[in-house]
């Protein structure tokens, strides 16, 4: 199965030395106020290895403590658990029963303690396959461009492209539309299918692809 990258939101947290602000800031604090309650001032020293600590884990993944914090706060029920037999979420909240209400318990546990991801999905409806409706009445839609290899044109035929792609841009000026664009930059992993009938050079071409590691290529893709 192809794998594809996953862009979380196309969005990257603030950070100060590497390390995400938010929990940053709120690491820092927790350590100065145990260290002022408890009158030790040493417990401050904590927060040198805390944050190299935070920072490792930010290299892994930029957003690896948004991630713990929606772990958390999406904490399955564990009656749902082991009725389904597997982690259960929902799209859409409801509401709890009351307890003197004439409708008959159909599940030995509430939909209401479901958790669910209405509040962090901001669309509402699938018009079609590529076409969706925002909760404020907006259509959306996205296209992954191609782009040209500028690295081969004349600065002439660039100038003409840039021309074009700005006039289009003027056509709707007067229209409601907005465009938005994201440059994504991931890792991948590529190489061309060679065949040598030379042993040597076969061996040539499989130590040259072994020496790019796992990562070291990078692609930009742009979407708008």
């Amino acid at each position: 199965m192809e794998k594809n990258p996953l862009f979380k939101g196309l969005t990257r947290p603030p950070m100060i030395f590497g390390v995400p602000m938010t929990p940053f800031v709120i690491a820092m604090g927790c350590i100065i106020l145990i260290a002022f309650y408890s009158q030790n001032i040493f417990l401050v020293g904590f927060s040198i290895p805390v944050f190299f600590i935070m920072k490792a884990m930010t290299k892994r993944d930029d957003f690896i403590f948004r991630l713990m914090f929606l772990k958390m706060r999406f904490f399955s029920n564990p009656a749902s658990k082991n009725y389904h037999k597997v982690k259960t979420y929902s799209t859409n909240s409801y509401r709890q029963m009351p307890p003197n209400s004439n409708f008959p318990k159909i599940s030995v546990f509430g939909l209401n303690a479901e958790p669910n991801f209405e509040k962090l999905i901001p669309f509402s409806s699938l018009i079609n396959d590529s076409v969706v409706i925002t909760k404020d009445y907006l259509l959306m839609t996205t296209w992954e461009i191609g782009g040209i290899s500028f690295e081969a044109e004349d600065d002439d035929e660039l100038d003409i492209k840039n021309d074009l792609l700005n006039m289009l841009f003027k056509s709707f000026a007067n229209e409601p539309v907005s465009f938005y664009f994201h440059n994504c930059r991931y890792s991948i992993e590529d190489k061309l299918t060679s065949k040598f009938n030379n042993a040597f050079l076969e061996e040539i071409d499989r130590k040259y692809y072994e020496s790019f590691k796992q990562g070291t290529l990078r692609k930009n893709s742009l979407y708008l």
